[in-house]
């Protein structure tokens, strides 16, 4: 976990780049002209899937053509819960607003920047597990997301309730909650037929267990 709350100014970009590279993804933070950085983010390392939620305003976060070479292929569904979220891959320049929601990518060079303060949800999986889940993976990374689309809701909401209610400090508990955060992304990216079954089962559990 970080925050940069009682950190001197000079010291919160070294900080964050150091949080990013040792718990979320080798990347580069750079600080916004005029702007001095500020953040707080919890993160959870799961099997098979990382939990990053947060905010951060004045810095922008660069997943650079050196870094890229790392070999790190996992596959990010971020959330903008708050705020303008901007975000460049592949050629896609998007702004994501409160809700919306893409599918980025380790592989390929990306640029995050907070254009206004705000806060986000994401939720990192190994490309190997989500593929066969999907009908196409390629295609869903960085096309944006309604709100309104059917389990996104859900999933924010499942994610933060393991959190809160230390649920994944349980290792039965633990591999279920991944397991379900995995059948629930599936449905929000579109699942493939073969997947399909299982994404609704876990779509059920999720929402009684939210009830």
């Amino acid at each position: 976990n970080v925050s940069t709350n009682e950190i001197p100014e000079n010291e919160r970009i070294p900080l964050l780049r150091d949080f990013y590279c040792r718990g979320v993804l080798k990347a580069e933070v750079e600080a916004r002209d005029g702007k001095p950085a500020a953040a707080s983010f919890t993160s959870h390392v799961l099997p098979e899937a990382q939990l990053l939620i947060g905010g951060l305003c004045g810095a922008r976060v660069i997943r650079t053509k050196q870094l890229v070479a790392d070999g790190d292929d996992s596959l990010a569904l971020i959330v903008n819960r708050s705020g303008v979220l901007g975000i460049s891959e592949r050629g896609h320049d998007l702004r994501l607003h409160a809700g919306e929601a893409v599918l980025t990518s380790a592989e390929d060079v990306t640029t995050f920047e907070r254009m206004s303060l705000g806060s986000c949800f994401s939720l990192r999986v190994p490309r190997r597990v989500l593929a066969p889940m999907i009908v196409d993976v390629d295609d869903a990374v960085m096309r944006v997301i309604p709100e309104d689309t059917t389990g996104l809701r859900l999933l924010v909401d499942y994610a933060i309730a393991l959190v809160h209610e230390r649920a994944l400090a349980v290792p039965a508990m633990r591999q279920l909650g991944v397991a379900h955060l995995h059948d629930l992304l599936a449905l929000v990216l579109g699942a493939t037929d073969h997947a399909r079954d299982a994404t609704g089962r876990g779509y059920k559990v999720a929402l009684a267990e939210m009830n």
